[in-house]
């Protein structure tokens, strides 16, 4: 299938350095949220209409973005500050913010559980710092910062598994973390199925230890 350009939407101007990152669309609503770095903001566009609407501001080196389309809840990650952001786009309140790990990138929800994860990139000039924070959307409340074996880069939710994975990009590795384990140990869980040829389970020698999916 080729791609058709079918025009242009004009976008507030940069203010800053960084230009755009993640964005993530609100089908129902036809509403696109667009990450615009440079401003410090996520731009909403208006997908019917092909037009901008309005932007969500103070939200500092904002990187990820992310939907729940059937409550209509925003999240972001921002890196500039080292939290995330969750709003909702059918109330006309500010963002309430929450301190996570050190740069802040992917996003993930479990909305059963009304959990978010957000990847912590972590600077590479502390060694350590990448992690994964977990946050009770409901209550409002950080659950726990985990320490990750590596640079992260995204995050995702697997509702018939219920499970997050995490990616990690030095050396490349996938992080499985159960929701259902206590204080949110990262460990492996029976009834994953196996990902099929060329990849291979490690397994903890204690529950402190993530389960580490290694693709060869």
């Amino acid at each position: 299938m080729s791609l058709k350009h079918l025009g242009y939407i004009e976008l507030p101007d940069h203010m800053g350095h960084g230009g755009f990152d993640h964005a993530a669309v609100d089908r129902g609503r036809a509403l696109l949220y667009v990450a615009h770095t440079a401003n410090d903001a996520v731009d909403m566009i208006d997908t019917r209409s092909g037009a901008y609407v309005h932007s969500v501001s103070g939200l500092k080196g904002v990187a990820g973005v992310l939907v729940h389309e059937p409550t209509s809840l925003v999240f972001t990650s921002n890196r500039g500050e080292n939290t995330v952001s969750m709003f909702s786009s059918n109330i006309e309140q500010p963002a309430v913010k929450l301190p996570v790990g050190i740069r802040p990138n992917g996003l993930a929800y479990d909305p059963e559980r009304g959990i978010l994860l957000s990847a912590n990139v972590g600077d590479p000039n502390m060694p350590g710092s990448p992690s994964v924070t977990v946050v009770n959307v409901r209550d409002q409340t950080v659950i726990a910062t985990v320490p990750m074996p590596g640079r992260t880069r995204w995050a995702s939710f697997d509702p018939d598994q219920q499970v997050f994975f995490v990616n990690i990009a030095d050396p490349f590795r996938i992080v499985v973390l159960d929701p259902e384990l206590p204080g949110w140990v990262a460990r492996k869980r029976a009834q994953l199925r196996r990902p099929g040829a060329g990849t291979t389970w490690s397994r903890p020698r204690s529950v402190a230890e993530p389960a580490l999916l290694r693709v060869r």
